[in-house]
């Protein structure tokens, strides 16, 4: 079952109703945020509790717990150990840095094992670049794609019920954050697929991949592209730099780099005497 929200308050009941069918079931939260707070603003069902509660409930397997992509503030320390004693591990954003999404998606593997899992992703794991349209966003975090490939990394478990949620469309530029959680919730439901059949090894495809990229690629003249003089005597419709000073022709390489040459004409121009009488 994919679920699409929504305030992060909807994963309890949809957590109650997966463990009716499958019993406690293992948990991999993508926040930035640890959402364990016993009280949110003094409330007890709120966006910041619901896993706390689900512990409290007995419908996670505390032997596989885990956030990932988190790097939110905190009321103290006491959050950290109540988080820790409640089974839960901690993969930072700057942890997905640093390792890069194939070694946590293997950890996470390791960590989940063959349990039946729930996915839930608040969008404010990824950085606001990613996602500005969410209620809670902090600076830091995972790129879209970071969290695609972890998503990718993780096919090969036996995925039951997965949510997206705080997706904020007023707060959202140009469908940024829409187009990252559209494309996550085709990820997770491709992965929640019955038929579908899982890759026993999706380590020795990175491996393949990072073969091929490592060969050197055949070499090639760099694509230009022409502008003034030059270009004007091709027929195309550019201009010659400012009134008074001559055109030069402008290259754009493939590489980016600008390379700018003066034209035949200017070369020529160069070199022929200005007009008038001449000094001796």
């Amino acid at each position: 079952m994919m679920t699409l929200g929504g305030d992060h308050t909807i994963a309890l009941p949809i957590l109650r109703s997966v463990a009716k069918k499958h019993g406690p079931v293992a948990l991999l939260h993508f926040d930035a945020h640890l959402d364990t707070w016993d009280t949110y603003f003094g409330a007890e069902y709120t966006h910041g509790t619901p896993f706390r509660r689900a512990v409290e409930e007995g419908i996670l397997d505390t032997e596989a717990l885990s956030h990932v992509g988190t790097r939110g503030p905190l009321y103290g320390k006491q959050d950290l150990t109540d988080d820790e004693k409640m089974g839960f591990g901690i993969v930072t954003s700057a942890d997905v840095y640093r390792r890069g999404a194939d070694e946590v998606a293997d950890q996470l593997r390791q960590r989940i094992g063959d349990r039946p899992l729930y996915i839930s992703i608040d969008i404010d794991c990824l950085d606001p670049a990613h996602a500005p349209g969410t209620g809670t966003p902090e600076a830091g975090g995972m790129t879209s794609r970071e969290l695609l490939e972890i998503l990718r990394g993780l096919s090969s478990c036996n995925l039951v019920s997965a949510d997206v949620v705080e997706v904020a469309p007023a707060y959202d530029h140009a469908e940024i954050t829409s187009v990252a959680a559209s494309h996550t919730a085709y990820e997770l439901t491709d992965a929640s697929c019955p038929g579908r059949s899982r890759p026993a090894a999706p380590r020795a495809r990175s491996a393949a991949r990072s073969n091929l990229a490592a060969e050197p690629a055949p070499a090639r003249p760099p694509r230009t592209r022409t502008y003034g003089r030059a270009a004007a005597a091709r027929g195309r419709n550019v201009g010659t730099g400012p009134p008074g000073r001559p055109g030069r022709d402008v290259r754009m390489t493939h590489d980016h780099d600008l390379v700018l040459r003066p034209t035949e004409a200017q070369s020529a121009e160069a070199l022929s005497p200005p007009p008038g009488p001449q000094r001796r």
